[in-house]
């Protein structure tokens, strides 16, 4: 929506005239980052309080998909993903052997 189009769909909604009023109205935006093919798998980690999450993103029979590793006090619970979820700018970027450690705590845990 343009801003011109958002101001005549407010000033529907009002019973008097926006005039010289003020109104802020929040826009969303969305910041697509682009990839080579070259540059996957990926690794990315989110840390909160007790909780990990450690994401991959690769190719699997031709598609994109992502991985995540999720550690609490309980285990490690590997579920796939959004893109969106492992892309997210709250993660930081990891090196492979990150993953690779977290994914051989989680087959030991299978083993237990």
């Amino acid at each position: 929506m343009t801003n011109q189009e958002i101001k005549d769909s407010l000033t529907r909604q009002v019973s008097s005239p926006l005039s010289d009023n003020i109104i802020e109205v929040p826009i969303t935006t969305t910041t697509i980052k682009k990839f080579k093919g070259g540059d996957l798998p990926l690794y990315f980690k989110w840390d909160v309080d007790h909780t990990t999450w450690i994401y991959r993103v690769r190719i699997k029979n031709g598609r994109t998909i992502a991985d995540m590793l999720q550690t609490t006090s309980d285990g490690i619970e590997l579920k796939y993903v959004t893109l969106g979820s492992a892309f997210s700018n709250d993660n930081k970027p990891i090196t492979e052997d990150e993953w690779r450690n977290e994914m051989h705590k989680f087959i030991k845990q299978i083993r237990d």
